[in-house]
């Protein structure tokens, strides 16, 4: 809906975000109801944009090959 209001013809690169009780990033699937993604509470939400490279291996920069991931808790 955002997506058609903005008149945007790349509909995969871009998509609603939310933040999680635990302030983990998460994307809205557009195909489900808002209500069936999300717990109860809060949420703080965003329009991002998804960039994937056709083939990461070939980037030429070290930053763009590395994967952020959360640290382990515990």
């Amino acid at each position: 809906m955002v997506c058609g209001h903005l008149n945007l013809l790349e509909r995969d690169y871009f998509g609603l975000t939310f933040q999680d009780t635990d302030n983990s990033k998460n994307w809205l699937d557009p195909s489900k109801e808002i209500k069936k993604q999300i717990r109860a509470g809060s949420w703080i939400f965003g329009f991002s944009v998804k960039f994937y490279p056709p083939d990461p291996v070939s980037t030429h920069r070290r930053h763009h090959q590395v994967l952020p991931v959360p640290a382990a808790e515990g």
